[in-house]
């Protein structure tokens, strides 16, 4: 699997205009998606996506294809080791799959300093959260699911889905990719713009969003003591409190506390059950 070589964040530097030459554009969109061993490949017409054999490499005009709409297949990057952003998805069949649930997870992570970038394509909506440097996405993936369960939110297909090292995400403009704004509302269609105009687009809000990587480590910071020790201290007194740091705390904001209450509200019709604060388990 192929590594991203430069510290350098490729969201730095002079604005990118749709005027600049393809060229320049396309290689920059494939300095952020670097990965070209065990990608994804799918048609139109299929729901899961199948990885390529560990010996084909995923070319350059392959990418290009894909995202100029000019193929017949969708292609998927395999998460690397070290990447510019991690990658947090809510399937269309999760649970979690609500506009309110979502947009309530994207405020309570602003509130900690944490930007977010939220897309859609084929239904799935997909959280990049991005950075001003290089990350080894595996600790910060573990920081972000130990956040999740701690305050008993479900992680995996089936609810939020956190895309770790080898997991498979869908190329980013490819035909059907919306932008989606805080309210989890389309915003604009991949399709409605040219190729230029849509990497330049891309570039831009990956710049005025990216993140201090030590921000997001200092904020999900949290006990590794087990799940159920960690919901026992937890919902009493609506604070996660670390071993190592007995001052470094997380507090439920009221958004935190909204979003729990719609994801009970949303799970009466399935028969889930709902770690909610100030109780053990709420049962629909």
């Amino acid at each position: 699997m192929s590594s991203v070589s430069t510290t350098i964040s490729p969201f730095d530097g002079d604005q990118l205009s749709e005027s600049d030459p393809r060229c320049k554009l396309i290689g920059k969109y494939l300095n952020i998606f670097s990965s070209r061993l065990e990608s994804g490949i799918k048609r139109e017409s299929e729901s899961a996506w199948r990885f390529m054999s560990k010996y084909h490499t995923l070319t350059e005009q392959e990418v290009e294809q894909a995202i100029d709409k000019s193929g017949s297949l969708f292609r998927a990057f395999s998460v690397e080791a070290r990447a510019d952003f991690i990658v947090i998805s809510f399937p269309a069949k999760s649970t979690y799959h609500s506009a309110n649930f979502v947009s309530n997870i994207k405020s309570a992570l602003k509130a900690r300093g944490i930007n977010t970038s939220l897309y859609e394509f084929q239904d799935d909506w997909f959280m990049f959260v991005y950075f001003g440097t290089q990350v080894e996405t595996a600790p910060l993936c573990e920081l972000f699911a130990n956040w999740c369960d701690s305050l008993g939110m479900k992680t995996g297909a089936d609810g939020i889905l956190i895309h770790e090292v080898g997991s498979l995400v869908p190329f980013p403009l490819q035909s059907g990719f919306y932008w989606l704004n805080d309210r989890c509302q389309k915003l604009v269609r991949r399709d409605e713009l040219s190729l230029e105009k849509s990497l330049c687009f891309l570039f831009a809000e990956a710049a005025q969003s990216k993140n201090d990587p030590e921000v997001f480590k200092n904020t999900f910071k949290i006990s590794a003591l087990s799940a159920r020790a960690k919901r026992a201290k937890l919902f009493p007194s609506a604070t996660v409190e670390s071993t190592a740091e007995p001052t470094d705390t997380l507090q439920f904001t009221s958004a935190e506390q909204d979003a729990l209450a719609d994801v009970v509200e949303d799970a009466t019709s399935s028969n889930i059950s709902v770690p909610t604060p100030g109780s053990v388990q709420m049962a629909s």
